[in-house]
């Protein structure tokens, strides 16, 4: 397996369920931030480990500008297993090149 070092509390490996499963273990890392996962094979397909242990599949994406915006894909396990999250990393990059917004509308409190 492949481990790069990436900028700030990062790296860049092949996302398997072990390396999930025990994202939180990868010594050299700061335990007081967020450390990212970062896949080889989906670019901007990450797994975020924070400080208290939990995981979350995110996917960074751009629609032609140089701004960058992250999509929330969910909690690793609280449903999601890596197969979804990659399926889900590819739907989100369909459709981000196909046009669709993807942001959703938040509600202004007190509304249902």
């Amino acid at each position: 397996m492949s481990i790069r070092k990436g900028k700030g509390n990062s790296i860049f490996t092949t996302l398997t369920e072990s390396v999930c499963k025990y994202a939180h273990l990868i010594p050299d890392r700061d335990p007081t931030k967020d450390f990212w996962v970062r896949d080889l094979y989906i670019r901007g397909f990450a797994l975020k480990v924070t400080p208290a242990g939990n995981k979350t599949f995110t996917l960074n994406y751009t629609k032609g500008s140089p701004k960058c915006y992250r999509y929330h894909i969910g909690t690793y396990l609280k449903p999601w297993r890596l197969k979804a999250a990659r399926v889900q990393a590819h739907a989100v990059k369909a459709a981000v090149a196909a046009g669709e917004p993807l942001r959703r509308k938040r509600k202004k409190k007190g509304t249902l």
